[in-house]
């Protein structure tokens, strides 16, 4: 219990956000700088909320700090790309539209602009048109701005960084021509899709935010989702996010996490949010309670998303940790990095947060060492093995690159296919194909 549990509340119920752990923590360091900002003693805050909404407004942005990076999950924008193609076939001058929801710092929007610029062409991609929303004021500023740090690009093609940013001090801009695309709001998803029209969406990006939602709360964006897209209109998720309703079908050979709206099943055009779920389709909605609570944890201020371990004593670290490594200050959290790793020398996902910080700026030899801990501690750990692949390779170890690789594909092969690894953000089946692929360069 702490003095701003009545806050607390508010933000889980307006918003329809599932408590976190690291609450209690995070809304102490929160009432520190909305006290400040209101001009108020941090414990008068409860009293001042219920005559000021904006300090609900401004604490969620506190307890909700986004973290994302450019092109994550490449199969949904090879999706999108064939969506792009076929309507850029169609007859008359429509926009295509896209949302982003919840789009933290824009990295995602900004992947969506770009994938359409390559795949239309200047004039064509200019009838894009891209919305994103979040909750966070100060990361709807970053995403305008536009101007990112190397660790939103870990994974990228580098050609692609210097064909659509420009360098700017210790960042890359993005270019006007591609950052004009996208428009951004800060609003709940509730509120930004309810102002849309029905039938009007032609894709939407909806990943790594229902795991933070109430299952209620789930339902209804999914339905309002349902009533926004256009006829055949895709929906992406991440592969640890709940399964959409039945309104939205899976689509076969597009990779995980792709849905499109099921004209099969009707859904109403006044809103959906608020009303009744029964209201879409005739059968009873899933439960969604169960699958949220499938043993994967991902977080959403974290560079790399770890399975869960029983009571950490690092918890605080950890979370510090994937702040600092978010924002790409990587220095800072190394050295939290090394505060983590010596509180729970055990814990296999300190070592790799440490290893990934240390490949991101450029030492892969230096990782090793972390990786070589995180194979010991838990030798089934098919994300720790791949970047310990990773890293060998690039520290021109090639018969222990090539082995360690010929360890992984056979612990992937055993795995079903469908089954999210440790990140929570592939399957085996997706990592599978990305290890059967470097394997057959390295031959």
């Amino acid at each position: 219990m702490t003095p701003f549990d009545p806050l607390l509340e508010e933000v889980s119920s307006r918003f329809g956000l599932t408590p976190r752990s690291n609450w209690d923590q995070e809304v102490d360091q929160a009432a520190r700088i909305l006290a400040a900002r209101f001009d108020c003693e941090p414990l008068d805050l409860v009293a001042r909320a219920e005559e000021d909404p904006r300090i609900i407004d401004v604490l969620v942005g506190h307890l909700t700090v986004g973290e994302s990076y450019f092109f994550r999950h490449g199969q949904h924008f090879e999706a999108l790309e064939r969506h792009l193609e076929a309507w850029s076939l169609e007859p008359g001058d429509r926009p295509f539209r896209v949302l982003s929801l919840g789009c933290a710092t824009g990295e995602e929007a900004y992947s969506v602009a770009i994938t359409a610029r390559k795949t239309l062409g200047a004039r064509q991609a200019g009838r894009v048109e891209i919305l994103g929303c979040d909750l966070s004021n100060a990361s709807v500023e970053k995403a305008d701005h536009a101007a990112y740090a190397d660790w939103s690009f870990r994974g990228v093609d580098p050609a692609l960084r210097e064909s659509h940013f420009e360098a700017e001090g210790e960042t890359w801009r993005l270019n006007e021509d591609v950052r004009s695309l996208a428009t951004f709001s800060v609003s709940s998803i509730r509120d930004f899709t309810a102002r849309l029209p029905s039938g009007s969406v032609d894709a939407v990006f909806f990943r790594n935010v229902a795991i933070y939602l109430t299952a209620e709360t789930t339902r209804a964006i999914y339905a309002e989702i349902a009533r926004v897209q256009r006829d055949a209109g895709l929906l992406f998720v991440a592969p640890a996010d709940p399964r959409p309703a039945e309104a939205l079908a899976r689509v076969d050979g597009e990779g995980h996490g792709v849905y499109r709206k099921d004209e099969s099943v009707e859904t109403y055009p006044d809103h959906a949010l608020g009303l009744p779920m029964e209201r879409v389709g005739d059968r009873p909605a899933p439960d969604f309670e169960a699958e949220a609570a499938r043993p994967v944890q991902i977080r959403e201020t974290a560079p790399v998303i770890v399975r869960p371990e029983p009571a950490p004593p690092g918890e605080e670290l950890l979370s510090k940790l994937q702040l600092h490594g978010d924002r790409g200050e990587t220095r800072e959290a190394l050295r939290i990095a090394d505060e983590l790793i010596e509180a729970s020398p055990s814990c296999p996902s300190g070592h790799l947060l440490r290893a990934r910080l240390r490949i991101a700026a450029g030492e892969e030899a230096e990782s090793l060492p972390d990786l070589r801990k995180v194979a010991f501690l838990d030798p089934g750990h098919c994300v720790g093995r791949y970047w310990y692949v990773v890293a060998l390779a690039h520290s021109g170890q090639e018969a222990k690159a090539d082995r360690q690789l010929g360890v992984l594909e056979e612990q992937l092969r055993e795995l079903p296919e469908n089954e999210p690894l440790e990140d929570g953000e592939v399957t085996a089946g997706e990592l599978l194909r990305a290890v059967e692929e470097l394997a057959g360069s390295r031959r």
